[in-house]
Protein backbone atom coordinates (compact mmCIF):
# COMPACT_ATOMS: atom_id res chain seq x y z
CA UNK A 1 0.00 0.00 0.00
CA UNK A 2 2.94 2.51 0.86
CA UNK A 3 4.45 1.76 -2.17
CA UNK A 4 1.72 2.80 -4.29
CA UNK A 5 0.92 5.83 -2.73
CA UNK A 6 4.86 6.88 -3.25
CA UNK A 7 3.51 7.83 -6.97
CA UNK A 8 1.10 10.23 -5.83
CA UNK A 9 1.45 14.03 -5.65
CA UNK A 10 0.78 15.76 -2.86
CA UNK A 11 -1.83 18.86 -3.67
CA UNK A 12 -2.01 22.26 -1.84
CA UNK A 13 -5.22 23.24 -0.88
CA UNK A 14 -6.67 26.97 -1.40
CA UNK A 15 -8.97 29.26 0.12
CA UNK A 16 -11.23 29.14 -3.21
CA UNK A 17 -11.29 25.08 -2.61
CA UNK A 18 -13.29 25.61 0.80
CA UNK A 19 -15.92 28.45 -0.95
CA UNK A 20 -16.55 26.17 -3.94
CA UNK A 21 -16.75 22.59 -2.27
CA UNK A 22 -18.66 24.34 0.58
CA UNK A 23 -21.40 25.69 -2.45
CA UNK A 24 -21.52 22.36 -3.96
CA UNK A 25 -22.14 20.49 -0.77
CA UNK A 26 -25.22 22.40 -0.03
CA UNK A 27 -26.47 22.15 -4.02
CA UNK A 28 -25.91 18.39 -3.98
CA UNK A 29 -25.27 16.65 -0.18
CA UNK A 30 -29.40 16.51 0.34
CA UNK A 31 -29.85 15.38 -3.18
CA UNK A 32 -26.91 13.11 -4.13
CA UNK A 33 -25.81 12.08 -0.98
CA UNK A 34 -21.87 13.56 -1.52
CA UNK A 35 -20.12 14.82 1.12
CA UNK A 36 -18.02 17.57 2.10
CA UNK A 37 -14.71 16.18 2.00
CA UNK A 38 -15.72 14.66 -1.41
CA UNK A 39 -17.00 18.18 -2.14
CA UNK A 40 -13.53 19.31 -0.80
CA UNK A 41 -11.34 16.86 -3.16
CA UNK A 42 -13.42 17.86 -6.31
CA UNK A 43 -12.96 21.46 -5.78
CA UNK A 44 -9.21 20.79 -5.70
CA UNK A 45 -9.57 18.65 -8.77
CA UNK A 46 -11.65 21.26 -10.57
CA UNK A 47 -9.27 24.19 -9.60
CA UNK A 48 -6.38 22.07 -11.20
CA UNK A 49 -8.16 20.48 -14.22
CA UNK A 50 -6.96 17.03 -12.83
CA UNK A 51 -8.73 13.57 -13.26
CA UNK A 52 -10.34 12.18 -9.61
CA UNK A 53 -9.15 8.69 -9.28
CA UNK A 54 -12.00 6.83 -6.67
CA UNK A 55 -14.13 3.66 -6.34
CA UNK A 56 -16.94 5.73 -5.25
CA UNK A 57 -17.70 7.48 -8.52
CA UNK A 58 -21.72 7.54 -8.15
CA UNK A 59 -20.98 10.72 -5.47
CA UNK A 60 -18.49 12.59 -7.77
CA UNK A 61 -21.04 12.75 -10.77
CA UNK A 62 -23.02 15.54 -8.68
CA UNK A 63 -20.30 17.59 -9.85
CA UNK A 64 -20.33 19.07 -13.13
CA UNK A 65 -17.57 18.46 -15.34
CA UNK A 66 -15.56 16.76 -13.04
CA UNK A 67 -13.05 14.09 -14.34
CA UNK A 68 -13.47 10.79 -12.61
CA UNK A 69 -11.43 7.25 -13.29
CA UNK A 70 -12.20 3.96 -11.21
CA UNK A 71 -8.94 2.67 -11.29
CA UNK A 72 -10.01 -1.22 -11.15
Amino acid sequence: MLRSLATVDIVQVESGDSILALEWYRAYHLARGIGFLDCFVAAAAHRLNCQVHTLNTKHFRAIPGLKTLRPY
